[in-house]
């Protein structure tokens, strides 16, 4: 069960969980309105009442929404970053974020049918750096590493 509470000295109402393995974590709502608040706290609690009952991510997001969950290819998914990105970035971070999706995509075989961004495992993410490793320093590796967790972060909406 999630819970709301103000920080001192802060304007935004924060939103507090304890995972199953007894971890506490908070996140802002980004909300001054307790009332939108409270939208992100059912969202978070209805998720996880989702998980301790077994029912599936597809059939949570059709109970909030009325809408079936949107299906978007990682090939698409990089795109809209990509797109995104250009209006914010220099030309060479932009190069560099095409250099590591594009050898993204490759390794996954993505393509227009697939696969969906929620079928990338982090095994998978794993294996493709290490498939990198050879040919890229430490410090390249890494940053590799951190413009994919943007890119993954971005897709989840953290």
């Amino acid at each position: 069960m999630a819970w709301l509470y103000k920080r001192d000295g802060s304007d935004y109402w924060w939103l507090g969980w304890r995972n199953p393995d007894g971890r506490s974590h908070a996140k802002s709502t980004k909300c001054r309105a307790k009332a939108d608040a409270q939208k992100q706290l059912a969202a978070v609690d209805a998720l996880s009442l989702a998980k301790a009952s077994g029912a599936s991510l597809d059939a949570v997001y059709q109970s909030m929404s009325q809408r079936s969950r949107p299906r978007v290819t990682v090939k698409a998914a990089v795109a809209s970053w990509m797109t995104e990105c250009e209006a914010s970035t220099t030309p060479e971070t932009m190069a560099r974020y095409r250099t590591v999706a594009e050898g993204f995509l490759a390794f996954l075989g993505a393509g227009d049918k697939g696969p969906l961004v929620e079928e990338v495992t982090p095994d998978q993410v794993r294996q493709f750096l290490a498939h990198r490793r050879s040919a890229r320093s430490a410090s390249t590796l890494n940053l590799e590493r951190k413009i994919l967790a943007m890119f993954f972060k971005r897709e989840i909406g953290e």
